[in-house]
């Protein structure tokens, strides 16, 4: 019987049409929905990088041993067998780094952090 006497009164209570509300009032859900998407970030958040994305920094070039002579060239740069160079990313123009990659004779390795 209490159970029932809760329903009555819950229906007894007076129901508003929210969407007559000219006043600008809004719901204590929507004030919690803005509060929890504006949330500060602290500056070691601001510090890392929002993508998953791994960056290289430099790229490992050397001269396949199936390459015929003891020396190669190409982009300005020269490779000898069973030496590799160490080459800083930004130190490549983005051509030049292409046409090292696609490049038969050599063997790239992309070094990171």
């Amino acid at each position: 019987m209490a159970k029932k006497d809760k329903a009555l009164e819950a229906d007894a209570l007076p129901k508003t049409d929210e969407t007559q509300n000219t006043e600008g009032d809004t719901l204590p859900s929507d004030n919690k929905a803005t509060a929890d998407s504006g949330s500060e970030t602290t500056a070691d958040e601001a510090d890392v990088p929002k993508s998953n994305v791994i960056e290289p920094v430099a790229v490992d070039v050397r001269l396949r041993d199936i390459y015929p002579q003891d020396s190669y060239g190409r982009c300005g740069l020269r490779f000898k067998k069973g030496e590799t160079q160490c080459i800083a990313i930004q130190a490549l123009e983005p051509e030049a780094l292409i046409a090292l990659n696609n490049d038969p004779w050599l063997e790239l390795v992309y070094v990171t952090d």
